[in-house]
């Protein structure tokens, strides 16, 4: 078992965040051939990748000695955590950040066989590798340098979480709005123009800087409820010069 302070676990839990947050915004940031900031935080954090590594060292700490108990503990563990938070995020937002449903052997599109199998690895890397000189690191720093890291950490993480909660919730309407607009398939400028006709100024601001933001960082986000305002705003997003005409939408209305 690890045996730490609160707020060390704490700052554990941060460094795997950022670490997840470099890993996922490195990867699709290559394959994109351009910066894509991943992840529902606006800051450089990762939240289901802290909390999953977390999970992994409690439900695995007991049997790190045992490879093949390691592994299965780090399945069922983090696949629950995956399965509940996905689930639990697109109960209050109507849209899910990360999609599975093309994947074998998938449940709802929250979880599937190739996620869950590689949960097991990482955790086998975590525990065996990755941690410990994480670990030695902050093990190194003093106990009052860490106090004072994690308190503006858990500040700041906390700050972002609820600026992030905010404008999931906003984008949730915005998706509602178009959703609700009546006009022919396929017209989003239309649909658009018509959105921002009755929405105030701080709303096309919100529009236009942050939650098509949030689309483009999480291109996996669909939406059962409004799946086809969801994807009409994603192609209209995918075509070229779309953010240069819908500024142009925004400051004609």
């Amino acid at each position: 078992m690890y045996h730490y302070t609160m707020l060390q676990w704490l700052l554990f839990l941060y460094i795997y965040c950022f670490l997840g947050w470099c890993w996922e915004t490195s990867y699709v940031s290559i394959k994109k051939g351009k910066f894509e900031n991943r992840g529902f935080l606006r800051g450089p954090f990762l939240p289901i990748y802290g909390t999953g590594a977390i999970m992994m060292l409690i439900v695995a700490g007991p049997f790190r000695d045992n490879l093949i108990l390691t592994y299965f503990a780090g399945v069922v563990g983090a696949t629950t955590l995956e399965l509940v938070t996905g689930m639990a995020m697109e109960m209050m937002f109507k849209v899910r950040y990360w999609d599975y449903s093309m994947k074998f052997c998938n449940y709802k599109g929250y979880i599937c066989l190739g996620s869950s199998i590689a949960w097991g690895f990482f955790t086998i890397i975590l525990t065996r590798y990755l941690h410990n000189p994480i670990e030695r690191l902050v093990l190194s720093v003093p106990q009052n340098v860490i106090n004072v890291i994690s308190i503006i950490l858990t500040i700041y993480i906390v700050t972002d979480f609820a600026l992030s909660f905010h404008g999931a919730f906003k984008l949730r309407d915005i998706l509602d709005k178009v959703h609700g607009i009546v006009i022919k398939k396929g017209a989003i400028e239309d649909r658009i123009n018509a959105m921002i006709g009755f929405s105030d100024g701080n709303w096309k601001r919100f529009i236009l800087r942050r939650h098509l933001g949030r689309i483009r960082g999480n291109a996996t986000m669909v939406s059962r409820k409004y799946a086809s305002a969801l994807r009409d705003i994603k192609e209209f997003m995918a075509k070229p010069k779309a953010h240069k005409r819908l500024k142009e939408l925004i400051r004609r209305s």
